[in-house]
């Protein structure tokens, strides 16, 4: 068994479709903090790369990651930087 599915219709009420299917519905897309309409049939985690400079640590280098279900439920949000030592 690949998949289950309550409502493969998508016709019923349902405050949260996440928990509707055995495998989680999850849309990975580049952040071009361009808005858009939320999309209520899947996750989306969205991702970026990061670059901070201040005069102690020098140049770090990241990533940043965001992750909400129609802008309301399981948001999170996480940043990791590598510290370069660069231009210090």
């Amino acid at each position: 068994m690949k998949d289950v599915i309550i409502d493969p219709s998508e016709r019923l009420a349902d405050v949260n479709i996440l928990n509707n299917k055995k495998k989680k519905p999850i849309s990975w897309q580049f952040d071009s903090h361009v808005w858009n309409f939320p999309d209520w049939k899947s996750y989306h985690i969205n991702y970026r790369p990061d670059i901070w400079w201040n005069a102690y640590d020098g140049i770090k280098l990241g990533m940043h990651f965001n992750g909400h279900y129609m802008q309301k439920k399981h948001k999170f949000s996480l940043s990791a930087w590598y510290n370069t030592r660069l231009l210090q």
